[in-house]
């Protein structure tokens, strides 16, 4: 029994890792840049909860719009966790710039698989990127923001690479970073997860399912022969 529970929580937790992502993201909860900044197109629960960020930073065609663009790896440590530390990069990422933290409007959010080139029998590792800009103190306060409204981010992202590299620091929000860089495409907001993830998904919840179910089943059935013994010793034949 023992051998089922841990499965079953084993199971539970791998189903409930925020990569990949299975449900719309929202970027900057509780502030007045609440935006969506991922719209998962297998999640069933319909709409979008909040506005897009579009409307925050409206990106020309293609999602031309220049931006930061931070990839994490994530260890065995972030299996567990059901959501991406947003506030805490944020508020690292203002630290490390010395700015102040409301500027710092994250626009983006994905996960992605990498595989090794070194090595092709390896798993592919999954991968956080993280797509934002920072506001001029000067900033146009009608939405969205103009391209002229955020700080060069070209140069930024050299500024933050420098600072953390001077730092000693390879972390923000206690994922290690793994690539810091300029672009001028954002991700699209609305994202399809593979068929590979909704697979595994899919064989994740069916095993949790049926570990359930032998669960259920040897404890009823252990509590039936328990009745059926103290039947016996009241009324022995």
């Amino acid at each position: 029994m023992r051998l089922l529970c841990l499965l079953a929580l084993t199971i539970l937790a791998l189903s409930e890792a925020f990569c990949p992502l299975t449900k719309h993201q929202i970027c900057n909860p509780g502030t007045k840049h609440a935006c969506t900044c991922a719209l998962i197109q297998a999640d069933e629960v319909g709409s979008a909860p909040e506005r897009s960020c579009n409307r925050i930073a409206q990106p020309e065609e293609n999602n031309d719009f220049p931006a930061l663009s931070i990839t994490f790896n994530l260890g065995e440590d972030q299996e567990d966790d059901e959501d991406w530390p947003q506030k805490e990069i944020a508020d690292g990422i203002a630290t490390t710039l010395r700015i102040p933290k409301d500027t710092v409007i994250l626009l983006r959010a994905n996960c992605f698989e990498e595989a090794d080139d070194d090595d092709a029998d390896k798993d592919p590792e999954e991968k956080l990127v993280v797509q934002f800009a920072v506001l001029k103190k000067n900033a146009n306060s009608t939405l969205p923001y103009d391209d002229a409204d955020f700080v060069d981010a070209e140069n930024l992202a050299t500024r933050l690479k420098v600072m953390l590299k001077a730092s000693n620091v390879n972390q923000l929000g206690g994922l290690e970073v793994a690539k810091i860089e300029y672009v001028d495409e954002l991700i699209p907001i609305e994202l399809e997860p593979s068929n590979m993830d909704l697979i595994f998904q899919a064989i994740f919840m069916t095993l949790l399912f049926g570990a359930m179910l032998v669960l259920g089943c040897f404890c009823l059935c252990r509590k039936s022969g328990e009745d059926y013994e103290d039947d016996l010793q009241k009324h022995p034949v």
